[in-house]
């Protein structure tokens, strides 16, 4: 069984601003650091989509999404309120 290699936001974020920055091809990064080229490829995309918070880490949320989950809780707290006024 293969283990993964963890690398945490900094390391990705230096590794995606070699291809963005300094022209660096992904391949080229991506043997560097013995990942492949769709990885890399990978981390560029969700770079380009949510910027410096694009790596969360493991069992975190963007604060966007961990925004809009405690969002979501109130409403769902608020409609049982609701609910339960209306028995009374």
């Amino acid at each position: 069984m293969t283990e993964k290699n963890k690398f945490s936001a900094d390391y990705k974020k230096e590794s995606v601003k070699l291809i963005t920055d300094l022209g660096k091809k992904p391949v080229s990064v991506a043997e560097d650091i013995g990942v492949s080229a769709t990885t890399i490829r990978r981390w560029v995309q969700q770079y380009n989509a949510h910027g410096d918070q694009a790596f969360p880490g493991k069992g975190n949320l963007k604060s966007d999404d961990a925004e809009r989950k405690a969002l979501e809780r109130k409403i769902k707290d608020l409609e049982e309120e609701n609910a339960q006024e209306r028995l009374l």
